[in-house]
């Protein structure tokens, strides 16, 4: 092999919030249309696919790995019990070995780096549902507004599709 041969490389160290957040189904029965599984979906709010392997969720005082992953560009990944439900299959999705439990009243998310950087939190409420019909279960909890990760309550409701929840695709 003879001659120059390049690629375009980009090297980049996620700071807080380039990934956020922005799904949790905390109670997922009854089902409405979901997978009967809790799931954090994260958003890539950034121009370029970052690897999210050895990243780290924690709900309360579980923090588990993420085997091998990458949130897309502009994109979503959902992180999800182990084994991975068929339902996400064919769907950005990762099964997170002993995924941590996610408490139905509300509770602290966070997702870390591998370097233990703290990239998104959120402290999340069943108040946050603002509908008493879907507090109950077989509904997410959405972020509404990706770029006001900061706006707590204000900025979460509950899912408003048919499904019950959107994981790996735009929040309803």
């Amino acid at each position: 092999l003879t001659g120059n041969l390049q690629w375009p490389f980009t090297y980049y160290v996620p700071t807080p919030y380039d990934v956020v957040i922005s799904e949790i189904m905390a109670d997922p029965t009854p089902v409405v249309g979901c997978p009967d599984a809790e799931y954090v979906e994260l958003h890539n709010r950034i121009a370029f696919p970052i690897d999210v392997g050895q990243w780290k969720i924690q709900s309360g005082s579980s923090v588990r790995t993420s085997p091998a992953g990458v949130v897309p560009a502009d994109s979503f990944l959902v992180l999800t019990v182990d084994p991975l439900p068929i339902e996400f299959t064919g769907r950005n999705a990762v099964a997170v070995p002993s995924f941590p439990a996610l408490s139905n009243a509300g509770g602290t998310l966070r997702w870390l780096s591998p370097s233990e950087m703290e990239i998104s939190r959120v402290t999340y409420d069943i108040s946050w549902y603002n509908e008493a019909s879907k507090d109950d279960g077989g509904w997410s909890l959405e972020l509404v507004n990706p770029n006001d990760v900061c706006n707590g309550a204000a900025n979460w409701r509950a899912c408003q599709s048919v499904f019950g929840g959107t994981p790996g695709t735009t929040n309803s």
